[in-house]
């Protein structure tokens, strides 16, 4: 079932800083902004304008907000005349020098949201963001407004949604080129979890396609959906909460995927993803705790089926973290919520490692630790493999090689000892590479 872009057109509040007011936007003639304009500056590198703000201003715009913020805007958009370029400078300032103000979150003490109250902390909340990013904008000339409504969790990560008041939100809407684009700047700064904040720069709620903006954001007024048929409360809630990096690599579910899903002791789910991509899956609490050993992936071309086993009954989420080639770390790009009723207690999987999710494999069995004293049956799918083999113990390991019955499969039947740990391991490079650990076992 294909999750994609959904067909683009909160109580709104507009909020001004000193100086003349810009009209109050016609709510009911919105029109996105095309796409080619923005789409390069969606980059996830920073603007070198935006790095290069000496320190004497950073620390005046501290002391003194308001005699100081036109000088910092000025700074940002000087020898620039693309109001493209000059609205991303802002955003990648904020994101890059505000933090995400923990006690706001914990106290919902949010009483002073001004710019001049951000400047001075150096850390707001959503509506503080949101309110910084209208007044450098107002000075660059550039018209922007505050959109409210609810999110995805307050923590950025659950994929139970909080609809009530302590989940409101408040993002921007910028007018570009006669059209309007969405921003979410508190969101681009970093994340928080476990109420910890973390700090990480990135574009992904910069000018994104209102057709993936809905996948976490639902404004109060569903006209700042900007989409052709906004979405109802419920039909939000029924979506799945996908970033905006499942999109942009053309990943797809191929079932149909909920807001929440129904399961008892395990479930699956199978995704299609392109070649380039790589995948790692983890279950979590709510709360995002991860839990060990609960969810196994399976590769078959460019599919991949996600096993999960719940540890009691409950809420969970499966994480899902992608990976391009080039890109250093896994980037958080769905969660999958389940509400589990757990009837018989479940085994943990064996661990995967990067190399088995590089080489994209397929633990087929056993999918659970083997009883030690007994020949257990091994199969792995490990496309360009050489040679795979069981490695029993650790000190004087004994190997057992598997044979490749059809291409890329590897079976065959090792006996394991007891208290010893097992791993799966393959050769790649024509054999005389080193062996790379696919799956382990652990101590039995």
């Amino acid at each position: 079932m294909t999750y994609g872009f959904l067909p683009v057109l909160a109580l709104v509040i507009v909020v001004t800083g000193q100086g003349a007011a810009r009209d109050v936007p016609d709510l009911d003639n919105l029109v996105a902004g095309p796409r080619e304009a923005v789409e390069p500056l969606r980059d996830g590198v920073a603007d070198p304008r935006a790095i290069e703000v000496p320190a004497a201003l950073l620390q005046a715009v501290r002391d003194d907000p308001e005699a100081n913020i036109q000088e910092l805007v000025d700074f940002l958009v000087e020898g620039e005349d693309d109001e493209f370029v000059n609205a991303r400078r802002i955003h990648d300032w904020i994101a890059l020098n505000i933090a995400y103000n923990i006690d706001a979150l914990t106290s919902f003490d949010r009483r002073d949201t001004s710019y001049q109250a951000t400047l001075r902390a150096g850390k707001a909340a959503c509506a503080g963001y949101s309110r910084l990013f209208i007044e450098m904008c107002r000075r660059a000339d550039i018209h922007a407004v505050s959109v409210s409504g609810q999110s995805r969790g307050m923590d950025f990560r659950s994929a139970y949604a909080q609809f009530d008041d302590d989940s409101g939100h408040a993002w921007n809407a910028v007018e570009l080129g006669g059209g309007w684009y969405l921003v979410d700047v508190t969101w681009d700064a970093g994340r928080v979890s476990n109420l910890e904040w973390s700090p990480r720069y990135r574009t992904d709620f910069l000018f994104l396609d209102p057709g993936v903006f809905v996948y976490s954001h639902q404004p109060s007024d569903p006209r700042w959906q900007l989409m052709a048929e906004s979405l109802s409360a419920s039909e939000f809630e029924d979506l799945p909460f996908l970033y905006p990096g499942f999109f942009d690599r053309g990943m797809d579910f191929e079932d149909g995927i909920r807001g929440t899903q129904s399961a008892t002791n395990r479930t699956s789910l199978t995704l299609e993803i392109p070649a380039e991509t790589e995948l790692m899956t983890s279950l979590e609490t709510v709360e995002g705790r991860t839990l060990e050993g609960r969810t196994l992936t399976r590769w078959s071309g460019d599919s991949v089926t996600v096993e999960v086993r719940f540890p009691e009954s409950g809420e969970y989420n499966v994480a899902l973290f992608a990976r391009d080639p080039g890109e250093e770390y896994y980037g958080l790009v769905g969660l999958v919520g389940y509400s589990a009723k757990v009837l018989k207690k479940q085994d943990l999987f064996p661990v995967t490692t990067g190399s088995y999710v590089e080489h994209r494999s397929g633990l087929v069995r056993p999918v659970r630790w083997p009883p030690p004293g007994k020949k257990v049956p091994f199969e792995i799918r490990v496309p360009g493999a050489a040679k795979v083999a069981v490695v029993i113990g650790e000190d004087s390991p004994r190997w057992v090689r598997l044979k490749e019955k059809k291409p890329g499969v590897f079976s065959g039947r090792a006996r394991i000892d007891r208290d010893v740990p097992v791993t799966l391991c393959a050769r790649f490079e024509d054999g005389h590479g080193p062996w790379n650990v696919l799956v382990s076992f652990g101590e039995l």
